[in-house]
């Protein structure tokens, strides 16, 4: 019977594991004041506002990505004393955008972008009039938005200075590089992608023209066969003056359930998704963030649906052809399918027969659920090659060459809600003329009789 011991009872230790402690407390309450807690800086908010004539707070409110409403203040706001102080507040990690309505006669403002979860205005005179039609677009996924207003004889205090953790620090001002590059007219834009869309061949293309509203978005609904679409969304140059670019932003949404098919919300001045549907229905295409009350063009681009198997699910088949179309190359030939996998969440280990200087390629993509992202890795013998999705439930790839006959390995990691992937190997290249077939019986197998066929048995 050994006598036991406790590595951790020596006095050197116990000092050791004293000053860990103490430094996780040091550090876990040192953070605590520099911690954005919404309410702490709402109620901030309300207590240096109240001391003004006329100050409202309204209901928090949870927004989705690209929801868009009206900030709807009271009259009063706008009416009593001379400046009227808006404060929008949500967490210091939620993006959102405040757009306000051009004045009478005046260029379109430009949307007012959050910063550490805030926003915060004074207007005063006539100006603070713009404040009644302003909207609030989410840019974030989501984000719950509080509202505080205020009426002043004169501009208070900011709100910013008040709170530590979205104190943004000095802002360096751009130096002059020269003057800003503008767009190109909305015709010669058009008749470029249109120029490049037929260059693709076996394309059919369409074009619809929509006008924004006060708020700069637009929507129509269309009708979509099944097919491959690049949609392309054209915004009109700048004005003259505005000192601003109007970023577009475009969202295909499937009807009736309003889920999400596609989406831009980069920052480039124009918008264009991709996206293969493989049975017909409605979508709802949506403008966003454009200029108010201006002309907006959009380009659809359709390709027929490269051949698939009908045991491929809907899911499948779209994710496969929007590969293979982004690829700019034709699927591989249906007779080359070799082997089929289903597996779910987590990693899977396959094994896929080869033959020496043959080429394979290995797809794997969603069957069913809600796919996050997939990872694949071939190996075999000392090659080595992988690949994974580079966009939020996509589809991959990975193409080789077998060194020798055997068997290669498959790796496959997917991550995703309720996630069922299918895996399909093809064979795009025969090996050298006169290269044996592999074995792929069990090890200690009997080989059969000359003549007779080798059978593989699968489970049922």
């Amino acid at each position: 019977m050994f006598p036991r011991s406790n590595p951790w009872s020596t006095p050197a230790h116990r000092a050791a594991r004293f000053g860990g402690l103490s430094l996780l407390l040091f550090l876990g309450f040192g953070a605590a004041p520099a911690r954005a807690e919404l309410m702490h800086d709402v109620a901030q908010a309300k207590k240096q506002l109240a001391r003004l004539p006329f100050s409202d707070v309204a209901a928090p409110r949870l927004m989705e990505r690209g929801e868009q409403r009206p900030l709807a203040l009271p009259r009063e706001a706008l009416s009593a004393e001379r400046c009227t102080t808006l404060v929008l507040l949500s967490h210091e990690r939620v993006s959102f955008t405040l757009h306000l309505p051009p004045a009478a006669g005046g260029a379109p403002e430009p949307p007012i972008g959050s910063v550490a979860g805030l926003i915060e205005l004074t207007r005063c005179g006539a100006a603070r009039g713009a404040l009644g039609g302003a909207v609030i677009e989410m840019r974030s996924p989501r984000g719950v938005l509080e509202r505080v207003v205020a009426a002043s004889a004169k501009r208070p205090r900011r709100v910013r200075s008040r709170l530590p953790a979205r104190q943004t620090g000095p802002v360096i001002e751009p130096s002059s590089i020269g003057p800003r590059a503008t767009r190109a007219s909305l015709p010669e834009r058009f008749a470029t992608l249109r120029r490049q869309a037929e260059l693709r061949g076996d394309a059919s293309l369409f074009q619809r023209s929509l006008m924004t509203d006060a708020t700069g978005q637009a929507r129509v609904d269309l009708d979509l066969l099944p097919g491959c679409f690049r949609v392309d969304l054209l915004g009109p140059p700048d004005p003259p003056g505005a000192g601003v670019s109007f970023d577009l932003d475009l969202e295909l949404r499937r009807l009736p359930d309003g889920a999400l098919v596609a989406a831009d919300h980069s920052e480039a001045l124009d918008a264009h998704v991709e996206f293969c549907t493989s049975t017909p229905g409605e979508v709802r295409l949506g403008a966003l963030g454009g200029m108010p009350r201006a002309p907006v063009i959009t380009l659809i681009t359709r390709w027929p649906l490269p051949p698939l198997p009908d045991h491929f699910s809907t899911l499948t088949k779209n994710q496969l052809a929007l590969r293979w179309l982004r690829q700019r190359t034709p699927p591989p030939a249906d007779s080359g399918r070799q082997r089929e996998w289903l597996g779910v969440v987590g990693h899977t280990t396959l094994a896929l027969p080869t033959r020496a200087g043959a080429c394979y390629q290995v797809v794997v993509a969603a069957h069913a659920g809600a796919p996050e992202s997939l990872a694949l890795e071939v190996s075999q013998g000392r090659a080595r090659v992988e690949n994974q999705s580079d966009e939020r439930g996509a589809a991959t790839d990975v193409t080789w060459c077998a060194p020798r006959n055997g068997q290669a390995r498959l790796r496959v990691q997917a991550q995703g809600a309720g996630l069922v992937w299918r895996a399909v190997a093809y064979q795009v290249s025969s090996p050298p003329v006169g290269e044996p077939a592999p074995d792929t019986r069990a090890p200690g197998a009997k080989k059969p009789d000359a003549g007779a066929p080798e059978v593989e048995r699968r489970a049922p």
